[in-house]
C-alpha cells in the first residue's frame, strides 16, 4: 500500500478537487484521528462522547459519511430501500446497464428491462396484451432469437437469461437485492467510480476503510486521499520526518524542520530567544527590566522622552520626567515659572501686555501714577434725584461731568447745567461739550480738545483738556496740555471711545488702547492695548465712566448693562461688579462727585429711578468712595435718587456728563445744559454742546477735551489740552491745561468706543483700544497700553462717560453696562461689577461727586429711577473709599 504525507494546505486543496465528497479537515489538536468505522449491522447504542472528523456524523455511536452511507443517507437512520444507493445524501434507484427505473400503479419503482418486460415493453407503462410477449422492446406473438419465454405472473416475458435479474441463467432464478445479472450469474454492480467491497459499493479513492482497494485501512492520523493513506498534521503543526511538530515552540524544529536552538535558548514565536532570569524580559535580543528601563518602560520599545532641559527615568513601569530644581515641566519643556511670562506661576498662565513675570506673579510694567488711589465703593440706589432735561439739551448724546456746583449734560442741541446737589436750575449752554471729563478730587470739569478747540461729535486727537467753569459750564481759560496726543476718534453713534473721570486724572479708552492723563501735569500714560468692553453705548462717539486707580493699577468703571455697573482692569479687560441695579434704562454715561457723596447719570426713557415718559433724564444717587490712597467707588445706590427730564434744555441725548462743585453738565443734540448739583434744579442750556466733558472728582473741576484752545468737535479728534469750564456757567473759563502727550480720541459720531472717565485728580481716556491717564492739574499723560474696550452702554455720540478709579496700584474705569455699573482694571482689562440695578435704561454717562457721596447719570426713556420717557438727568446716593 502506498502512503503519502501532506500538510493541512494540501488537504484543503484535495477538498476542493473532490467535488462529490467533503473531506474531513485536520484535527484541531494535532493528535490521532478517531478510527471508528462504519458497520452495516444493527445500529449500536448512541455514544454521547463520540468525536467525529469534519464531514462525519455520529450515528448511534458510529462515525459515518451521511452523503454516501445507504444506512444513514442524508441523516442518521435514513436507510435506502432495496435497489437504491445513497448519492450526495439522497437515496436514488440504481439500475444496471440495459435497465430503467419504472414505477408501477402502486407507486413502487423498480429496475426493469423494457426490452422484455410485458408491463413496460419498450417504455415504462406500455403493457402487452393477452397472448403476446415483449420481445426486444415490442409486443409480439413469440420471443425473438436468443431470448427465452419465462412466466411472470399472468404474462410471459421474453428474457435474456444472461442479463435478466429475475431470470438469471434460468427462468425464475432471481438475483438478491443489490445484485445484477451478468453473463447468467448474479453479481453486485456499483455505480461508475465505485468498487464493490463485499456487499457495499465504496469509492476507494477516499474511503479510509478501503483506501486504494477493498480492506485497506488507514491509521488514525491518516486520511484516504486519491487512493493513498496520507498523514495529516493539524492544530498549526507541521510534518517533520513523519512527525507533526509545532514550529513556533519546538526548540528542535524552531521556525523550520530541523532548526534547533542553541543551549540556553527557547523557541518563542518560531524564533530562538534567550532565556532571561526571573523578573526580566527579552527585548531586542537583550534581557531587560520593564519596570525600570527607560528604553523599554512597561513594554518592549516604549521609550521615555526627557523634557527639554530635564531628565527622565522609569519607575514602576511608568516614565518619570524631572526638571532641575526651581523649574517645572510645561508641555515637555522645563520652565522657570517664577520668571517665564508664558508660564507665570503655573504652566500656561500667560502674562498680559505690559506685564512681566516676577516671583511667579504677573507684574505690570506700567509705572505707578502719582497721587492717592481712588475707588468707588458703592453706587447707591436710594436717595436719588432725577430730572428730565430734553428741554435743555435735546436728545441725549451721552456724556456728563460734575463740577463743584453743577452737573453738566450734553444733548444733540446743547450742553446744559443743573445744580449738582438737587439738579435744579437747568440752564442750556450755548454750545455742546462733547468730551467732558472731571477731576474727581476737586470736581474740576474739562472738555477734551485738540489744538483747534474742544472735540466735537466723532472725537479726534486729544492734545489738551480745557477747564470749564464749575458754575457756568463755559471755558474757564485754563488748559491742561497733554504730554502726548491721544487718538480718540470714534463713530458719531457708536460710543467707541470711553471717557473716564478720575482722581486728579482722567482716562480715555479709544476702543483699542487706554490712556491716562495726569490732570496736574498733562502727562499722558499709555496703559496699553485693551479691547472694547461690553458696555452701554450712547448716541454719540463716546461713553462715560469713572477712572479708579491705585499705584500702577487702573480700573474703568462704566455701565455694562441695564442692571450693572462694573469695573474693568486695564489693560486685561477683566471685569468685576461695582453695583447691581434693577433697571438702569439706557444709561451709558455716569459721573461722580466724591465731595458731594453722589454719583450722576443720564438715562433716556424710564428706569428704576423713575421717568415714565419718553424723555431725557439726568439724575444722581448717593455713592461712597475710597480715596485713602486714591479713589474707589464703593457702591452706587439706586435709592434716594433724584431725576429730572432735560430734553427741553439739551434736546436728544448725546451722552456725556460732568459734575462741578455746583452743577451737573449734560449734553444733548441741541446743547449742553447745566443743573444744580444739589437737586438737579434750575436746568439751563449753555447755548453750546460740550461733547468731551471730563472732571476732576477731587476738586469738581470740569474740563472739555480740547485741541488748540478749543473743545473737540463731535466725533472726537486729537486731544492736546483740557479746556477748563466754569463750575457754574459751564462755559470755557481759564487757561487750557496742556497735555504732555496728545491723545487721539477720534470716534464715530454715535455709539463710539471712546470712554471718558472722571477721576480723583486725574481723568482717564479709553480710546477704544488704549487707555491714557491724564494727571490733574499737571496734564501729564501716561499711556497705559492696549486695553479692551469695555462692554457697556454707548451714547449717541463718539464717547461714553464714566469714573476713573485708582486703587491697588491700578487704574480702574467705572462705566454703565446695561443694568449694572462695571469697573475695568487697567491695563489687564479684567471687569468686576460695582453695582447692579433693575433698569438703567440706555444709561451711558455717569459721574461721581465724593463730597456729596452721590453719583450722577443721564439716560433716555424710563428706568428704575423714573417713569419719564424723555431725556433724564439724575443722581443717587453712592459711596467711595480709598483702599
Amino acid at each position: 500500500m502506498t502512503r503519502r504525507i501532506v500538510c493541512s494546505a494540501a488537504l484543503a486543496l484535495a477538498t476542493v478537487l473532490l467535488a462529490t465528497v467533503l473531506l474531513p479537515a485536520c484535527a484541531d489538536g494535532g493528535g490521532p484521528i478517531d478510527d471508528t468505522r462504519r458497520d452495516s449491522g444493527v445500529p449500536p447504542t448512541p455514544d454521547a462522547g463520540k468525536s467525529c472528523e469534519l464531514g462525519e456524523e455520529d450515528c448511534f455511536g458510529t462515525c459515518v459519511l451521511t452523503d454516501r452511507d445507504p444506512l444513514h443517507c442524508g441523516a442518521c437512520g435514513n436507510a435506502c430501500a432495496d435497489g437504491e444507493r445513497c448519492q450526495l445524501g439522497m437515496c436514488v434507484v440504481s439500475c444496471p446497464a440495459g435497465q430503467e427505473p419504472c414505477t408501477d400503479g402502486s407507486g413502487v419503482t423498480r429496475c426493469v428491462s423494457t426490452d422484455s418486460d410485458p408491463a413496460n415493453c419498450g417504455a415504462c407503462g406500455n403493457v402487452c396484451g393477452a397472448g403476446t410477449v415483449c420481445s426486444e422492446g415490442s409486443c409480439a406473438a413469440s420471443c425473438g432469437a436468443g431470448l427465452t419465454a419465462c412466466e411472470e405472473g399472468p404474462s410471459v416475458a421474453c428474457v435474456d437469461l444472461d442479463g435478466a435479474e429475475s431470470h438469471c441463467g434460468a427462468c425464475g432464478n432471481a438475483c438478491a437485492a443489490g445484485e445484477t445479472c451478468v453473463d447468467g450469474a448474479c453479481r453486485v454492480i456499483c455505480a461508475e467510480g465505485e468498487t464493490a467491497c463485499g456487499s457495499l459499493c465504496v469509492d476507494t479513492r477516499d474511503d479510509d476503510d478501503n483506501c486504494g482497494g477493498c480492506g485497506v485501512l488507514c491509521r488514525d492520523d491518516e486520511r484516504c486521499m486519491d487512493g493513498d493513506c496520507t498523514l495529516v498534521c493539524g492544530g498549526g503543526t507541521t510534518d517533520c520526518d513523519g512527525v507533526c511538530r509545532d514550529l513556533s515552540a519546538d526548540a528542535t524544529n524552531c521556525g523550520a524542520c530541523g532548526n534547533a536552538c542553541d543551549p540556553g535558548e527557547i523557541c518563542m514565536d518560531g524564533a530562538c530567544a534567550l532565556t532571561c532570569p526571573s523578573g526580566q524580559t527579552v527585548c531586542a535580543g537583550a534581557c531587560v527590566f520593564l519596570d525600570r528601563d527607560p528604553a523599554n518602560c512597561g513594554d518592549c520599545g516604549d521609550v521615555c522622552v526627557a523634557p527639554v532641559g530635564g531628565t527622565v527615568s522609569c519607575a514602576d513601569s511608568a516614565c518619570v520626567p524631572a526638571c532641575p530644581s526651581g523649574q517645572t515641566n510645561c508641555a515637555g519643556t522645563c520652565r522657570d515659572t517664577s520668571a517665564d511670562g508664558s508660564n507665570c506661576g503655573a504652566c500656561g498662565n500667560v502674562c498680559g501686555d505690559r506685564e512681566v513675570c516676577m516671583g511667579g506673579s504677573c507684574v505690570s510694567t506700567v509705572p505707578p501714577l502719582p497721587g492717592p488711589t481712588f475707588r468707588v465703593t458703592e453706587f447707591g440706589q436710594t436717595g436719588c434725584a432725577t430730572l428730565e432735561h430734553d428741554a435743555f439739551t435735546g436728545d441725549d448724546r451721552g456724556g456728563l461731568a460734575v463740577s463743584t456746583s453743577q452737573l453738566f449734560v450734553s444733548g444733540d442741541e446743547a450742553t446744559a447745567r443743573f445744580g449738582r446737589n438737587d439738579l435744579a436750575g437747568g440752564t442750556r449752554l450755548t454750545q455742546i461739550w462733547d468730551g467732558m471729563v472731571t477731576n474727581l478730587r476737586n470736581n474740576a470739569v474739562y472738555v477734551l480738545a485738540d489744538d483747534a478747540g474742544p472735540l466735537e461729535r466723532g472725537g479726534g486727537t486729544i492734545t489738551r483738556l480745557l477747564l470749564l467753569s464749575a458754575s457756568s459750564g463755559q471755558l474757564a481759560g485754563t488748559q491742561v496740555r497733554l504730554s502726548t496726543p491721544i487718538p480718540a476718534s470714534g463713530s458719531t453713534f457708536g460710543s467707541t471711545v470711553g471717557l473716564f473721570s478720575g482722581w486728579d486724572r482722567v482716562a480715555v479708552h479709544n476702543g483699542s488702547r487706554v490712556y491716562v492723563v495726569d490732570l496736574a501735569s498733562g502727562d499722558v500714560t499709555d496703559l496699553g492695548a485693551m479691547t472694547t468692553p461690553t458696555r452701554r453705548t450712547c448716541e454719540n462717539w463716546a461713553y462715560w465712566g469713572l477712572l479708579e486707580h491705585s499705584g500702577s493699577t487702573y480700573d474703568l468703571v462704566y455701565v455694562e448693562s441695564s442692571t450693572a455697573v462694573v469695573r474693568a482692569r486695564v489693560p486685561s479687560g477683566a471685569t468685576s461688579p461695582v453695583a447691581s441695579f434693577t433697571d438702569l434704562g439706557d444709561m451709558c454715561s455716569i459721573g461722580a462727585s466724591p465731595t458731594a457723596g453722589r454719583w450722576y447719570f443720564h438715562v433716556e426713557y424710564d428706569s428704576q429711578f423713575g421717568g415714565a415718559t419718553i424723555s431725557e433724564n439726568v439724575g444722581s444717587c448717593p455713592a461712597t468712595f475710597d480715596t485713602s490712597s486714591g479713589l474707589r467707588v464703593s457702591s452706587l445706590g439706586g435709592a434716594s435718587c433724584t431725576l429730572v427730564e432735560h430734553t427741553d434744555e439739551t434736546g436728544d441725548d448725546r451722552g456725556g456728563i460732568a459734575v462741578s462743585s455746583s452743577h451737573v453738565f449734560v449734553s444733548g443734540d441741541r446743547a449742553t445744559a447745566r443743573f444744580r448739583r444739589t437737586d438737579l434744579g434750575a436746568g439751563e442750556p449753555l447755548g453750546r454742546i460740550h461733547d468731551g466733558m471730563v472732571s476732576n472728582l477731587r476738586t469738581a473741576e470740569v474740563y472739555l477735551l480740547g485741541n488748540g484752545g478749543r473743545p473737540l468737535p463731535r466725533g472726537g479728534g486729537q486731544v492736546t489740552q483740557l479746556v477748563p469750564v466754569s463750575a457754574t456757567s459751564g462755559l470755557p473759563s481759564g487757561t487750557p491745561l496742556d497735555l504732555s502727550t496728545p491723545i487721539d480720541v477720534a470716534g464715530t459720531t454715535s455709539g463710539g468706543d471712546v470712554g471718558l472717565f472722571a477721576g480723583y485728580d486725574r481723568i482717564a481716556i479709553h480710546t477704544g483700544e488704549r487707555v491714557y491717564h491724564v494727571a490733574l492739574p499737571s496734564g501729564d499723560v501716561t499711556d497705559l497700553g492696549p486695553v479692551p474696550a469695555p462692554t457697556g452702554r454707548r451714547c449717541e455720540n463718539w464717547a461714553y462717560w464714566g469714573v476713573a478709579e485708582y486703587f491697588d496700584g491700578r487704574l480702574h474705569l467705572a462705566y454703565a453696562n446695561r443694568d449694572q455699573i462695571d469697573r475695568m482694571r487697567v491695563p489687564e482689562g479684567s471687569v468686576t461689577t460695582v453695582s447692579t440695578f433693575t433698569d438703567l435704561s440706555d444709561m451711558c454717562s455717569l459721574s461721581f461727586v465724593p463730597t456729596l457721596n452721590r453719583w450722577y447719570f443721564h439716560h433716555e426713556w424710563d428706568s428704575q429711577f423714573t417713569a419719564t420717557s424723555g431725556e433724564n438727568l439724575g443722581y443717587c446716593a453712592g459711596s467711595w473709599d480709598q483702599p
